[in-house]
């Protein structure tokens, strides 16, 4: 996963601390690891979003947006998301929907990512005409 630029500046504007240089090599690597939300994860930030998304920035739903932009195209292409739960055999077999991804959570998840940059959009226009 490349590191976008805001996430560059991000790490710049850190203060100098004793683990500074270990966050300079996040912007320098591919090598990442990142973890998806889960299917209930999914539909979570779905709910925050719809009621709490006039009070993020511009800055944090820039910093957010190809994060879940990658989440949706995960959630596009695969037909099960297998989570901790799964593996730690926590899933009892009445709850296929919490590793199945329906037609429903696609459409979440495109939700999520068209509420983000639907807002980038009206933010960046306000802060333009400012």
């Amino acid at each position: 996963m490349n590191i976008p630029a805001h996430i560059d500046e991000r790490i710049d504007m850190m203060e100098e601390c004793e683990k500074k240089e270990a966050w300079e090599k996040l912007k320098k690597t591919d090598n990442v690891y990142v973890v998806i939300p889960t299917i209930d994860g999914l539909n979570y930030k779905y709910d925050c979003l719809q009621s709490n998304i006039k009070m993020y920035t511009l800055q944090s739903l820039k910093f957010s947006s190809p994060y879940y932009h990658k989440v949706n195209e995960i959630y596009q292409k695969y037909d099960f998301i297998l989570d901790k739960g799964f593996f730690d055999a926590n899933i009892h077999q009445n709850e296929y929907d919490t590793v199945y991804v329906t037609e429903k959570t696609r459409e979440t998840a495109n939700k999520i990512c068209r509420d983000i940059d639907e807002r980038i959009e009206e933010l960046s226009k306000k802060k333009n005409n400012i």
